[in-house]
């Protein structure tokens, strides 16, 4: 017969225990340990059904190797912060059985702070979950893991890995602040993400790649950097009751031959397409809505297939819906209206195509504000690469030609939204895979020690393939900065110069900053001038097309210019100081922000204030912006 069933751990000896490591030897099945409070420097093993409950503030924090390592049938942590320091290993490793983890905080410092292997599982209720060293949860085990209202934040790279045979499912989450994607599948993996909050993600919110069978439930996806959705995955999926909001690039981007069911899909404000479908790749769209997108509503490119079933396309910088020549699509009961071309549908028809040759994204770069000079060189360029490819598809040699860029031209005039559509239209003319962009500094190239600025370009070289890899202020790669001197950044070029010869069919390179300092960055090495053949300038905004910027942020953000607001905008944007604080259309952005604040102090003591008076902005509040 058992004699007790609970034991207590306490460091100051005042306990059953100095250490919960001794606990858990001298604990049977079935027993629970509670831990007084204290910070308790041990690695836990668990190979038995037991709990170990915090009485107050509880911290283990582990030495080598992982903090908590659980073997067992069915082990229970509860109230506990768990602190992973090996930079290596994750801080909670499930080999097999399955761990309960409640309202526990979880921090790892190696590549993940939590990992379900083999036939391990995790059931996460109430978690906080940091990784300054890499993943939030790994899951490679076929059992299923399960986290519940947990906050997984300040991440290396992603929230949640499904990884092989993986199975999980995210209920009421929170995936914010990450270095990669809020939840990454490949593998054959499997899973639901439901009713979870993503945001402050640098890469898109969820990938889907190869076969993982991911469903996805309203989810809210805000302020992302990159794509809100990227589905490449060979399994059908099904996206429901979701709202994409100011994410970076597509809203959803379909790629391969992924085949997607959106129901109910809400995209707001994407910084590209609102729905992306690349070649060979379908999409099916029931009830869903996409507004004030940059680019088109929805894109179908070549070969793509896109049906739209209650749908509507309302406010879209670009066109509503962009089919390419081969591209299939249907609409029924779908609004279209209100963007950027004018097109008006309701219901729509089928088919729809635009006259002439020009893709999605090269309609999208003309109706780009100003840069006239810019559109001519890349349409140019485009027509050099379309010949090119049709010599090689009749067996000629192709012309001589160097895809490399050079955008030169002060901050804020579009270097980098032209460098992503460039990289989407290649991607059209069949140039490019896949047409996407990365964007880097020299911070994401140059380290602090030779060796390893090779390394880093390497990486980034290797995420670009197939795409763009656009360098920003790349002149600071040749120019003494900080402590880190010129050597490193000299290294990131050599390195770069050879990597864009071993690639050069499946990368274009672009780099950018200001003329002057581009024409000595192309004259700091031998290699460089020879490879970036073509220099595009960048000429500054005029006052009207400034003016025209406002307008435009107006219309995305359901405002309107009142009388004489344009005239005073004009005069304004004529007199600004051109110096090295002018931003171009940062300029204009940051003066549409201090007009909004303005007319709010207006406003803010007029309590029968109506819709017309909330939305529109007058001369007083462009004076009164810059009062304040």
């Amino acid at each position: 017969m058992m004699s007790r069933q609970v034991l207590t751990v306490c460091a100051e000896g005042t306990g059953d225990h100095r250490t919960i490591t001794a606990a858990l030897a001298a604990a049977r099945a079935g027993w629970v340990i509670t831990v007084r409070p204290g910070r308790y420097r041990e690695n836990l093993v668990l190979d038995k059904v037991v709990t170990v409950h915090a009485e107050g503030e509880v911290e283990v924090l582990g030495g080598a190797g992982s903090v908590v390592s659980s073997t067992g049938s069915a082990a229970t942590l509860s109230g506990l912060t768990l602190t992973g320091t090996d930079g290596e290993l994750p801080a909670v490793d499930v080999v097999s059985g399955q761990l309960a983890v409640d309202n526990c905080t979880v921090t790892g410092h190696g590549w993940t702070a939590l990992l379900a292997r083999e036939t391990g599982s995790l059931a996460l209720r109430g978690c906080k979950v940091v990784s300054p060293g890499g993943a939030g949860l790994t899951v490679t085990s076929t059992a299923l893991s399960v986290a519940e209202d947990c906050v997984f934040a300040d991440l290396v790279t992603s929230a949640l890995v499904l990884a092989e045979a993986g199975n999980a499912t995210l209920r009421r989450c929170v995936l914010r602040d990450a270095g990669g994607n809020g939840v990454f599948a490949t593998g054959r993996s499997s899973g639901h993400v439901e009713d979870c909050e993503l945001t402050g993600l640098a890469r898109p919110a969820i990938a889907l790649t190869e076969s993982a069978a991911v469903d996805v439930s309203d989810v809210r996806i805000q302020r992302c950097a990159e794509v809100g959705l990227q589905l490449s995955t060979s399994a059908k999926v099904r996206i429901d009751g979701c709202e994409i909001t100011d994410v970076g690039g597509a809203g959803v981007s379909v790629v391969d031959k992924a085949a997607v069911v959106l129901r109910s899909v809400k995209v707001t404000g994407a910084g590209a397409e609102g729905v992306r479908v690349s070649a060979d790749a379908s999409v099916m769209m029931w009830e869903c809505t996409v507004t004030a997108s940059s680019g088109p509503g929805v894109h179908a490119a070549d070969r793509a297939t896109a049906e739209l079933d209650g749908c509507a396309l309302i406010g879209n910088t670009g066109p509503g819906l962009v089919a390419e020549p081969d591209a299939k699509t249907r609409t029924d009961n779908t609004t279209i209206t209100g963007n950027g071309d004018q097109q008006e549908q309701e219901p729509a028809s089928e088919n729809p195509k635009r006259d002439g040759v020009t893709g999605g994204a090269l309609h999208a770069l003309h109706e780009l504000i100003g840069l006239a000079g810019v559109k001519q060189d890349v349409t140019s360029l485009v027509n050099l690469n379309r010949i090119a490819r049709r010599r090689e598809e009749m067996g000629l040699p192709a012309p001589p030609m160097s895809r490399h860029l050079v955008f030169a031209g002060n901050p804020g005039t579009g270097k980098t939204t032209v460098a992503r559509y460039y990289g989407e239209i290649l991607a059209e003319l069949g140039v490019l895979r896949e047409g996407h962009m990365v964007e880097v500094a020299r911070a994401d190239l140059v380290a602090q020690y030779i060796g390893a600025t090779a390394i880093k370009t390497t990486e980034a070289v290797t995420r670009a393939l197939g795409g763009v890899l656009f360098i920003d202020e790349a002149y600071s790669l040749t120019t003494q900065e900080g402590g880190s001197g010129p050597d490193f950044g000299r290294e990131a070029v050599d390195t770069l110069v050879k990597l864009m010869e071993d690639h050069r069919s499946d990368l274009v390179v672009i780099v950018a900053g200001y003329s002057a300092e581009m024409v000595r960055f192309l004259n700091a090495n031998p290699g460089l001038s020879s490879r970036f053949s073509k220099t595009i300038e960048f000429a500054d905004y005029s006052p009207e097309e400034l003016v025209t910027i406002v307008g435009h942020l107006c219309r995305r953000h359901q405002y309107t210019l009142g009388p004489g607001c344009a005239v005073a905008l004009t005069e304004y944007f004529t007199v600004m100081p051109r110096d090295e604080n002018f931003g171009n259309g940062r300029s204009a952005r940051k003066t549409f922000e201090a007009m909004i604040d303005a007319q709010a102090s207006r406003l803010a003591t007029e309590s029968d204030a109506g819709i017309a008076d909330l939305t529109e902005l007058l001369p007083v509040d462009l004076l009164g912006g810059f009062r304040q």
